[in-house]
């Protein structure tokens, strides 16, 4: 017995100290007595540094209350056997939690009782049991705050859905404490979702376990406004699932907005007159909108597969449009203008401009914004050709004050020389002397005709009409315009052509501008032929002219011609195809034919010439040109007053008017003929006539001295005399108080033929 009661105690002391579980002997009062191996290595201590210790005294100090009252009835004999989970200081100052199950030790021999305590180290599973409480906390702070709506829900067996929780973004999201809804139905929680099918599709995804995804209108508020929200259903366990949520209304709209824009964009891309064209890096072309069909009539397929700057540029424009490019690429953006070929063959003006958009991700080129400019451009021309032509009306504005000048001038001395070679020629009585001064006066009627053409030109003006017959006036007016060049002029005019009443000085210069554009169509010289004839247009023939009696005279030549698409402009202002032309040629034949109540026209064809055809109002019942005896000479007498600020003029006059038997007064300004007339007709003494100048300079003019005399003899003949023929005073004397006008210089027959009417 002895012997086997050794054997049990060494046995037990074995298994108490090599026990893996801490093992404790502790007295009533907490002191340590025993302990084994596996304890001492629990807290770190050796056996030494353990012996006497307390319990109290290894336990943390947050701990030392729990589990008294499981040990008080322990020791009181109420329960056997207590388990307490408790932090225990270790030698190093960590802490080690272990769970200790306190049971009585009974000392047979003495009473105080012995606790007999066994320690499991729970250290690593504490561990990971804080560790996945602190996820538990971190996984539902991050559902708390995370952007999706979260809703749980169960699915009874009697096919019920209610609702079991939500997370913090839900009440957000919706506006409303989820927490009030748990423990109802879906139905019950959410009633707005009754009409819809995500009940029966949430209550499939507990059942299967098959998630699903869609976007849904969940509700709609008192403005009628809706939500759209983006809904993801999955199973968290059997019968158990998740619904993720987000509102999406906004993203919604402006993904409307989006879709909106793009439709507007693309629209406007359609039917603007740009296009837009994408190059890569090299020049090649990615994208090219439609509206390049209407602009360069290549469709967009078409283009894409052409190399652009080698075919399709013009080859002036290659470099520049390169440059322009690598600008682009440089500097980010840039534009040019350039000629492109149109499908046609013909080249249009366009003008680009480009910004780099090779490192967007969603272009990955250069964006070029496309403009037809050829209109533009032809404006522009146009409107360079119009200041050209400006600069040329402002030059011959220059010129025609200058001209009319120089004219008026010319006009005076040519009246000196004119009237005194005239009175010579008249007071002469040798042959020779006689046919001397005959040339003389055609040669200064030809000179008198030159200066009536330069201020027609410089001028233009009313004509001064008077009636007459066309030839042999345009036969001597063409051959002038002809003389020393190699084109001949052949006449076939009709006997006993119509008079007409015309401004032989107008009409001359029509002509004289037709036959000189023929000359040069024949610059190897040739013939040109002149036909006059009696023509009665009923109104049909042409809706430019009435009908009436025309005189129509032809002047064909045998020239180049004028090809058919210039035939709509030749008339006019500034229209030429010479290099050195003016384009003021025919436009003043027009206007002055149209001033005369006429019309001209043109046929022509490239290569066999052309034929300029002038209508001009014939007067059939008008009294014959030549009166019934001469005109040309005239006698009388009396006083006749003569007002000029030339004295050459004054004497000219005085001389012709002395020749017919007046007496004459000269007087250099109006004030100081009216002032005559008046102490004259105060004085009872009679006078014949007066002549006056129309303009003197810094003085009163005939103008404003025939009013004058007007006041007081409303009767007496006045004649105007200028070199102004473009004056309208000249074209209608009457209208402003004279009798009659005659132009500067003038002969003696003519002042007869004039005084004859009046005296």
């Amino acid at each position: 017995m002895e012997d086997f009661l050794r054997e049990i105690t060494f046995d037990c002391k074995t298994l108490f100290r090599r026990s893996p579980v801490g093992m404790v002997i502790a007295g009533a009062d907490e002191r340590i007595i025993h302990f084994n191996d596996a304890f001492c290595r629990f807290l770190g201590y050796s056996a030494e540094e353990l012996m006497g210790k307390t319990i109290t005294e290894i336990t943390h100090p947050k701990d030392f209350n729990r589990g008294m009252q499981e040990l008080k009835s322990i020791i009181d004999g109420a329960i056997e056997t207590a388990t307490i989970q408790n932090r225990y200081l270790r030698k190093d100052g960590t802490i080690a939690w272990g769970e200790m199950t306190i049971c009585l030790f009974p000392n047979e021999r003495s009473k105080p009782l012995y606790l007999l305590i066994m320690i499991q180290d729970i250290s690593e599973c504490k561990d990971a049991e804080e560790k996945r409480k602190m996820e538990g906390e971190r996984f539902r702070a991050m559902i708390d705050n995370a952007p999706l709506g979260a809703h749980l829900y169960e699915l009874t067996p009697d096919n019920r859905l209610i609702f079991i929780g939500a997370n913090r973004s839900a009440d957000i999201i919706l506006a409303v404490k989820n927490d009030q809804f748990i423990g109802k139905t879906i139905e019950e929680a959410f009633p707005k979702l009754v009409t819809t099918t995500i009940p029966d599709a949430y209550r499939d995804v507990a059942r299967s376990g098959i998630p699903f995804n869609m976007e849904q209108i969940l509700y709609s508020d008192d403005q009628g406004i809706s939500g759209v929200f983006e809904i993801s259903a999955f199973q968290t366990e059997t019968n158990k699932m998740a619904v993720l949520f987000r509102d999406i209304t906004e993203k919604k709209k402006a993904e409307e907005a989006l879709q909106a824009s793009e439709r507007r964009f693309k629209e406007l891309i359609k039917n603007s007159t740009d296009s837009i064209t994408i190059l890569d890096k090299n020049g090649q072309q990615i994208h090219v909108s439609e509206v390049v069909e209407k602009m360069l009539g290549y469709n967009t397929i078409e283009l894409l597969n052409i190399p652009v700057v080698e075919q399709m540029i013009h080859p002036e424009d290659q470099a520049h449009v390169q440059e322009a490019f690598s600008k682009i690429i440089r500097e980010g953006q840039g534009g040019a203008q350039y000629r492109h070929r149109h499908k046609n063959g013909t080249w249009v003006h366009l003008e680009a401009w480009g910004t780099n958009q090779l490192e967007n991700p969603d272009i990955r080129g250069v964006v070029v914004n496309v403009r037809d400019i050829t209109d533009r451009k032809r404006a522009e021309a146009e409107n360079e050709q119009l200041m050209q032509r400006l600069n040329q009306i402002q030059k011959l504005e220059s010129l025609g004050v200058l001209a009319g000048g120089i004219a008026h001038d010319f006009n005076n001395l040519l009246g000196g020389i004119f009237g005194y070679i005239d009175l010579a020629h008249a007071e002469t009585t040798e042959k020779k002397i006689c046919g001397y001064l005959s040339k003389s006066l055609n040669a200064l009627d030809r000179a008198r005709a030159l200066t009536q053409q330069l201020l027609t030109f410089a001028k233009g003006g009313t004509p001064i009409r008077q009636v007459d017959h066309f030839f042999p006036f345009l036969h001597d007016t063409i051959q002038f315009a002809l003389s020393g060049s190699s084109v001949s002029c052949v006449f076939n005019i009709q006997e006993n052509l119509w008079p007409a009443n015309f401004d032989k000085n107008q009409v001359g210069q029509v002509f004289q501008n037709i036959v000189i554009n023929a000359q040069q169509a024949m610059p190897n010289g040739g013939i040109i032929e002149i036909t006059a004839r009696n023509i009665t247009l009923n109104g049909k023939e042409t809706t430019v002219l009435p009908a009436g009696n025309y005189v129509k005279i032809s002047v064909k030549d045998c020239g180049i011609g004028i090809p058919e698409e210039f035939l709509p402009r030749i008339f006019d202002p500034f229209y030429t195809t010479k290099p050195k032309g003016h384009g003021l040629g025919l436009a003043t034949c027009y206007s002055i034919v149209k001033r005369h109540g006429g019309g001209i026209d043109v046929e022509s064809e490239s290569g066999k010439g052309s034929i300029f055809h002038v209508y001009l109002p014939a007067l059939i019942a008008a009294v014959p040109v030549k009166d019934r005896q001469p005109n040309d000479i005239h006698t009388g007498s009396g006083i006749f007053v003569v007002m000029d600020d030339e004295e050459l003029i004054r004497e000219t006059i005085q001389k012709m008017l002395e020749s017919f038997g007046y007496t004459v007064v000269l007087k250099e300004n109006g004030k100081d003929a009216v002032d005559f007339f008046t102490a004259e007709t105060k004085a009872n003494r009679a006078i014949s006539g007066m002549i006056f100048d129309l303009t003197i300079p810094g003085a009163m003019g005939g103008k404003e001295a025939v009013r004058e005399v007007r006041k007081i003899d409303v009767k007496i003949p006045v004649f105007v005399a200028s070199g102004y023929a473009d004056d309208p005073v000249m074209a209608h004397p009457e209208k402003f108080g004279f009798s009659m006008s005659i132009c500067k210089p003038f002969r003696t027959a003519e002042l007869a033929k004039m005084l004859n009417r009046f005296l």
